[in-house]
């Protein structure tokens, strides 16, 4: 089994000593039948001395016992907890290796859902269950060992009485793994529903849809309800007819025993160690085939999770990239998943380094989309977009990644500290920080704090104002001075004089490519770009300065106008 192969590559070491112990203890266990049977053997003969010497070593020997499962018991709750930690990492790495594009194909509550619930699966459905059937297996085998050394007919009728046990596992199995499988399912349903209530708390208060909403919510909980019950109820009759067949077992053990009793060919102190040894061999059967199902019922779950562990982007290269020319877009064609017409068509744009332009452009003409295929967070694209002539889906994206920073429209803060959000958890350089502060004008807010820097921003940054989220997004883009810098309407939430003010300084920087994307019309910016690129449909329409497009009266003076 592929999740076995994991564990083993993963935990080899911890889950050799935990066979080890196992394995110690199970067959010592084992052993406690034939000293039931010396106890009694020698109680019916009358000899007390000796019973009373066996059975002081009975009681040391059952402290023993308990003292190795114990040590066996903590190793394999180690074993666990270092599992799962192995797991949920592996998984958290599979998640954040995506590409942009592969990311957004999920809902993020599904991610929050492979790491909470179906984690939970993983590990009291298989991992318990796999120790559960490994240490019940040992001891299966040690106490059958010994109950044929002691009557070889009743051992032979145990294993007939076993086989027909097996019918559970083979009529359940598949059931039980389908129906574990829409457990899952319905877990990430139910946390997609419950993350998207949360992020709309704002809107239900203040539109007053709480019935509706609690209607949902109480759709999806029950939901869930059904979907695992359906699960559970298929699991008891599963155990409870292999429990039935276990007492079967049993009684047809101790009649056959009671039987060699009564005719004189056995003692009756053997007839207690048979019992016992039926018993012992039972239980583990039993514990083994009620875990069995858990097990096969969990493969799904980890199939799904194995292809986000070993996920590779196929899409990044590995040629290391430079921008000391230009980006050029050739035939640069690009439409979203589900959608039928393409948001960009034929773009053909050359960027050269140092200079700045402008995207404008109606809402939904393509603007964002054309800088994140330039950014490297979307690859499904026709066409080529070269750095220094290299296609980008042959370098490295990390390279890409060096070169640029973004300011975004839609801010997020970390939960963290001013400090942290503008420098990334780098090291801080106060002076590269105050000039970051000061050209997105967060110095003020900033430094008012009693903390100053070190102040805490709050979920998202809920403890500032929209403005001040939008200016530390602004130092965060600047802070490391990157040679290319997009803007994507990154300064919409602040006033029109920090924003200009904000614009002119970009501009001024002679070692920046700078893109903007913006609805701010301004004619004192606008002309002190290279070069406006006005786009409409996904196409770009005209580019050129600011005085020639105006002066040429096209598709950009009657936007501007």
């Amino acid at each position: 089994m592929k999740f076995m192969k994991y564990l083993l590559s993963k935990q080899k070491g911890l889950l050799g000593i935990v066979l080890i112990l196992n394995t110690i203890c199970a067959l010592a266990l084992a052993y406690i039948a034939i000293l039931l049977q010396k106890i009694t053997d020698n109680a019916l003969l009358g000899d007390t001395q000796k019973l009373f010497r066996q059975l002081i070593f009975a009681i040391a020997y059952i402290i023993i016992c308990c003292g190795i499962r114990y040590i066996g018991g903590l190793a394999e709750k180690i074993f666990t907890v270092k599992a799962i930690q192995s797991l949920r990492y592996d998984l958290y790495q599979g998640i954040m290796r995506k590409n942009n594009q592969d990311f957004n194909r999920e809902n993020t509550a599904n991610y929050l859902s492979y790491l909470t619930n179906d984690i939970k699966i993983i590990e009291e459905n298989f991992i318990q269950s796999f120790l559960v059937i490994m240490f019940n297996g040992i001891y299966f085998l040690g106490c059958l060992v010994v109950l044929f050394v002691i009557s070889p007919i009743i051992g032979g009728a145990m294993i007939l009485a076993l086989l027909v046990m097996l019918i559970v596992p083979t009529v359940f199995g598949k059931a039980l793994e389908s129906r574990q499988d829409q457990v899952s399912k319905q877990y990430g349903i139910f946390t997609t529903k419950f993350k998207d209530i949360l992020n709309g708390f704002q809107i239900i208060k203040s539109f007053n849809i709480q019935g509706y909403i609690d209607s949902q919510f109480h759709n999806q909980n029950n939901e869930m309800s059904k979907v695992k019950y359906k699960y559970d109820r298929l699991n008891t009759l599963s155990e409870s007819i292999s429990e039935f067949l276990a007492y079967l077992t049993i009684f047809g053990g101790v009649f056959i025993g009671a039987y060699f009793v009564a005719i004189g060919s056995i003692s009756a102190g053997t007839m207690i160690a048979l019992i016992q040894l039926g018993s012992a061999i039972l239980n583990p059967f039993m514990m083994i085939f009620m875990h069995l199902p858990k097990i096969q019922g969990a493969k799904l779950v980890f199939k799904k999770l194995e292809k986000i562990i070993n996920y590779k982007d196929t899409y990044s290269g590995v040629k290391e990239v430079t921008f000391e020319k230009d980006i050029k877009i050739k035939e640069l064609s690009f439409t979203y998943e589900g959608q039928d017409e393409p948001s960009l068509k034929n773009i053909n744009l050359k960027l050269q380094k140092n200079k700045k332009y402008v995207l404008v452009g109606k809402s939904g003409c393509g603007k964002s989309t054309l800088a994140s295929i330039l950014a490297g967070d979307f690859y499904s694209y026709e066409g080529e977009v070269q750095y220094d002539g290299i296609e980008i889906k042959k370098v490295d994206i990390n390279g890409i990644r060096q070169m640029i920073s973004i300011i975004h429209q839609n801010v997020f803060m970390f939960d963290d500290t001013i400090k942290d959000n503008v420098c990334l958890y780098s090291k801080v350089i106060k002076e590269k920080m105050n000039n970051a502060l000061k050209v997105s004008g967060a110095y003020g807010f900033a430094n008012e704090k009693k903390e100053g820097i070190s102040y805490r921003v709050g979920e998202n940054g809920n403890n500032l104002s929209g403005g001040q989220r939008q200016r530390l997004a602004v130092a965060r883009g600047i802070y490391d001075k990157k040679p290319i810098l997009f803007i994507d309407e990154g300064t919409s939430a602040v006033d029109e004089g920090t924003a200009f003010d904000i614009e002119r300084r970009l501009l001024a920087r002679k070692d920046l490519t700078l893109i903007t994307i913006t609805h701010n019309l301004s004619e004192k910016l606008l002309s002190k770009y290279d070069e406006i690129i006005y786009m409409e449909a996904g196409k770009i329409v005209e580019k050129g300065n600011f005085n020639r497009l105006m002066s040429e009266k096209g598709a950009f003076y009657k936007y501007y106008t």
